[in-house]
């Protein structure tokens, strides 16, 4: 079986000390950051001192893993650089996502990101870390005619397009937006992260119904949907976390397990579980046969990022 991380992050050595002006955020030691509002969260844990995290030791994790490649993700404060760095440095261990800005330049910016290696974009909608963010596009929407142009082309050069749509039940959660604009371009890969952000337990009926509209997305061909991180959602259930492979699971039943990608977001998750465990929870799970786990931990994402071979 070929494994492939869907979804995970690097950072620079040296990270700490970076502000970011668009979001606001700067970046503490020992794995922090600061955000505009003053809130301090955690993106790695604390024993990163200087809040590096490269794909040097991203790689570690993965061979003692037996994971063949990882798509790395971007958001406000992601270095891209040290991405592009990846994926140039490592041949077929890395995949890798850009940003683009807002406006009429967006589809130039995208065409320069392919030719420097990058196949596919994300679209970070949170606040803290994302394009709403009061300091970068607060009033940011997925289905803005200027950004018509940037699906079209992302559909033409093979790029897909990868959302992180924040919390149910808040105002970056664009699922009409979505709907349009994964309706309008076909021809173009879409995938929502984070298994489309469940609230855990999904108590309150109306955030229940909304990422339901969101789940049933996953209808469409041009639709994945990766569960990285559903341990964050459920950290008081370490060490053995039963409930994200039911999330999972029942989602599966109801959409097809070849509509999931299986991923770490580490380093974030890593606060939460070690690589080996946010992998083991699928891998060795027994909700799922061995045929669901070739899609759900590799073959999946090979067709929804168009990574062809890997590994």
């Amino acid at each position: 079986m070929r494994i492939l991380d869907a979804h995970a992050h690097v950072f620079p050595r040296g990270f700490a000390g970076k502000f970011d002006a668009r979001s606001g955020v700067t970046v503490l030691p020992r794995g922090k950051v600061r955000k505009r509002d003053g809130e301090v969260v955690s993106i790695m844990p604390e024993k990163y001192a200087d809040t590096g995290f490269p794909p040097e030791e991203l790689l570690g994790m993965m061979d003692a893993a037996g994971v063949s490649r990882a798509v790395l993700l971007a958001n406000s404060i992601t270095d891209l650089e040290e991405s592009a760095r990846a994926v140039r440095e490592y041949p077929g261990r890395f995949a890798a996502a850009m940003t683009v800005s807002q406006g009429p330049g967006a589809p130039g910016e995208l065409r320069s990101g392919r030719s420097r290696g990058f196949t596919a974009l994300k679209f970070e909608m949170s606040e803290g870390l994302g394009y709403t963010n009061p300091g970068w596009y607060p009033d940011f929407r997925l289905d803005d005619p200027e950004m018509e142009p940037v699906y079209r082309m992302a559909g033409q050069l093979g790029v897909t397009v990868a959302v992180d749509p924040g919390p149910v039940g808040g105002r970056t959660y664009q699922t009409e937006a979505l709907e349009h604009v994964t309706g309008a371009f076909p021809g173009t890969r879409f995938v929502i992260c984070h298994l489309g952000f469940p609230q855990v337990p999904m108590t309150d009926p109306a955030r229940r119904e909304a990422w339901r509209r969101m789940a049933s997305l996953a209808g469409r061909p041009n639709v994945w949907f990766d569960f990285a991180a559903l341990t964050d959602f459920c950290r008081k259930e370490a060490p053995d976390f039963p409930t994200p492979p039911k999330l999972v699971r029942a989602f599966a039943d109801e959409f097809g397990a070849h509509k999931l990608l299986w991923g770490t977001d580490a380093p974030g998750a890593l606060c939460a579980a070690d690589y080996g465990r946010l992998l083991g929870l699928y891998r060795d799970s027994p909700l799922f046969t061995e045929a669901e786990k070739t899609l759900l931990l590799g073959e999946n994402a090979r067709l929804a990022y168009g990574l062809g071979d890997y590994g």
